[in-house]
């Protein structure tokens, strides 16, 4: 979605906000180039909004920045945020979900702590180690844990 100014009198170099997936593009059109910055939808903290009588000004907070985007018709200004906050979210959603799968994937000390204290007793059982290897081993992981 792309969000561009309104007035009677139109500004030659005013900017544009660019929204796609994952992040929003503001582009500053200069005299000689243009100016963009992005901003990915993580870095966003907040978004206000001041709505007028047929137009509304954004203010978008992201990356310790204030990007005021002004003259911007209510229509587009209230679907341009809903737009951004619905994408935060997802974001958002989609980051704690990677890092609840990662500790999911971590093995917690205790129980390979645990496991291996099996592996012992049953070494000793076969055998294969004596009671005072294991007394010593089992000693040790249980200082760790």
């Amino acid at each position: 979605m792309v969000v561009e100014p309104t007035s009677l009198k139109p500004k030659i170099h005013s900017q544009k906000l660019i929204i796609t997936n994952r992040r929003i593009v503001i582009y500053k059109p200069g005299f000689i180039g243009a100016e963009m910055e992005e901003y990915p939808f993580e870095l966003i903290n907040k978004i206000d909004h001041k709505k007028g009588l047929m137009r509304s000004e954004i203010e978008i907070h992201a990356g310790g920045k204030e990007i005021e985007l002004e003259n911007i018709s209510n229509d587009d200004a209230i679907k341009a945020i809903g737009i951004i906050r619905q994408n935060m979210q997802a974001q958002r959603l989609a980051q704690k979900t990677v890092v609840m799968q990662q500790s999911a994937q971590i093995p917690s000390v205790q129980e390979d702590s645990v496991t291996k204290l099996k592996q012992l007793k049953e070494m000793v059982d076969a055998g294969l180690i004596t009671q005072d290897e294991y007394d010593k081993t089992k000693a040790a992981i249980l200082a760790k844990m």
